[in-house]
């Protein structure tokens, strides 16, 4: 708090005056995807050896609920927009939905352009970011990409890193057949409803959509 400034929580609704890590940020968006329950991060369910499970490492709960759930009714609305109509609908896409955000920040903010003790410019530098899950109505997957100091097609999160999210996001679906059966059966139950496949099947997925085929958690 000693370096804050009359600027300081202005500037910290945007993302700066901040330091989280990629991972911090990633559980906090699965915990958006499970419904506001925030999961401790896990790189591996189980260690084998052989085919014999040596150790497994269980679900631990962080925080059971980050906000209310009418929150989380306002907030995944937002982010599928971030896609559909927002600085990342590049990468919108007809096979699924994705939910998430773009970032782009201003690397070493408060530099002056021209270095007033030798005359010389300071180079901008920028990190470009995009975090997001899908599919949106039924979380499965999550990621998050950032680019540091981008040098081709700008700097901008939805111009460099939210395509870089999208071929990730392309391969792991086009291998994952039970996607597509899901999205199948969405389909397929919004024609007999008379409705489009959209937000509207987020309401009344979102129980399950916090829910693996396992009955545990799908980000964790």
């Amino acid at each position: 708090t000693k370096q804050w400034n009359s600027v300081t929580l202005p500037w910290m609704s945007i993302g700066y005056s901040l330091r989280l890590t990629p991972l911090h940020m990633l559980t906090f968006y699965n915990a958006i995807a499970n419904q506001g329950v925030m999961v401790k991060p896990l790189f591996t369910t189980s260690v084998t050896n052989g085919g014999r499970v040596i150790s497994k490492n269980n679900i631990e709960i962080i925080n059971p609920a980050i906000c209310s759930k009418s929150s989380i009714d306002k907030i995944l609305p937002f982010l599928i927009k971030v896609v559909d109509q927002g600085t990342a609908k590049s990468i919108k896409n007809t096979n699924y939905k994705i939910a998430g955000k773009t970032s782009t920040t201003l690397l070493d903010y408060g530099l002056s352009e021209i270095n007033t003790e030798n005359g010389e410019e300071n180079i901008k530098k920028y990190q470009a970011s995009f975090i997001g899950f899908f599919p949106a109505n039924k979380p499965k997957y999550s990621c998050i990409v950032l680019v540091n100091n981008p040098k081709k097609n700008g700097f901008y999160g939805g111009a460099v890193a939210a395509p870089i999210f999208k071929e990730i996001s392309d391969k792991v679906f086009a291998s994952d057949i039970s996607l597509h059966q899901s999205i199948d059966n969405e389909i397929e139950k919004e024609r007999k409803n008379g409705a489009g496949l959209g937000l509207r099947s987020y309401e009344q997925e979102r129980v399950r959509a916090a829910l693996g085929s396992d009955g545990e958690f799908a980000l964790r």
